[in-house]
């Protein structure tokens, strides 16, 4: 489970280190939420949770328009 309040909270899998074996398949996530609302989440090859692509707008963290690493 994951807890918290927070912009980039890591997710860590229980039966494998990485979802890196998944790609080019279709993946499903499925969120079971509680007195709690799910804005958006993104998944991303960086441990620190960069996109590699545009934020729009920015956000909290972001001095840039495009989160590169």
């Amino acid at each position: 489970p994951v807890t918290g309040d927070g912009t980039r909270l890591p997710v860590q899998w229980t039966s494998r280190a990485s979802l890196e074996e998944l790609s080019g398949r279709v993946v499903r996530f499925r969120f079971s939420l509680a007195r709690t609302r799910l804005y958006a989440f993104w998944v991303s090859g960086s441990p620190v949770g960069h996109s590699g692509g545009y934020v729009a707008a920015g956000g909290p963290g972001f001095a840039k328009s495009a989160d590169l690493g």
